[in-house]
């Protein structure tokens, strides 16, 4: 229903409370990144991960959320890409990750999250992403347009 606010404002009061089951930490990782709320995304995901450290959604989460940010920080810069940026090699670094306890989902990765306003739309000409999710290499004119 895209009511990630209102998910979010729930879930932060379900969390507070003692009785809170430990999914509720995931679960904000997953629902901040629609608020632009890339950081407390982070922190529950990692703190999500710690508890199950067996689990890569939440190393998803995580690698979704720096790329999300960096995007943003190309997006301020008016840049195309920016290789020195932290925020993208962490998001790089969180993604292969989270592909080797699920190499599987690289599928979903490649198809949905490198669609307009998706999370890794920005990476879509990185040539280290499309490596890592095994995508061909652009052709230089490609990168250059």
């Amino acid at each position: 229903m895209d009511r990630y606010e209102e998910a979010v404002a729930i879930l932060e009061r379900l969390e507070r409370t003692p009785e809170a089951p430990a999914y509720l930490k995931q679960w904000l990782g997953y629902f901040l990144l629609f608020v632009d709320k890339e950081d407390d995304a982070i922190r529950y995901s990692e703190e999500y991960h710690k508890l199950f450290p067996d689990e890569s959604d939440s190393i998803y989460n995580v690698a979704s959320a720096y790329a999300q940010k960096y995007c943003r920080e190309l997006q301020s810069v008016g840049k195309a890409q920016d290789v020195t940026s932290e925020n993208r090699r962490l998001a790089l670094a969180k993604l292969k990750e989270a592909l080797r306890g699920e190499p599987e989902y690289v599928e979903v990765v490649k198809s949905k999250w490198t669609q307009k306003g998706a999370s890794f739309d920005c990476f879509l000409h990185d040539g280290e992403f499309r490596s890592l999710v095994g995508l061909p290499e652009e052709s230089s004119t490609t990168n250059q347009s």
